[in-house]
């Protein structure tokens, strides 16, 4: 298989406890989530070499939250 295709479904957090902190440093939470009808496609391509190439299909990917994440 070549090529995957996913959605990444949105959702909305309507309850979040921050319960302390585990060991490795992340913190331990207590959430409500509900997913809405909301979602971003993600499609991933086999290539032939190592790089990881990123790109975006918005007029602003400044508001896409990989797209940013990948920038820093």
């Amino acid at each position: 298989m070549d090529k995957l295709k996913y959605k990444a479904r949105a959702k909305v957090n309507l309850g979040l406890d921050v319960c302390g902190r585990l060991p490795n440093g992340y913190h331990k939470v207590k959430m409500i989530m509900q997913t809405i009808d909301l979602y971003d496609e993600l499609e991933f391509n086999k290539r032939k070499d190592p790089d990881i190439i990123l790109s975006v299909d918005s007029k602003d990917p400044l508001e896409i939250t990989l797209y940013f994440a990948q920038q820093n």
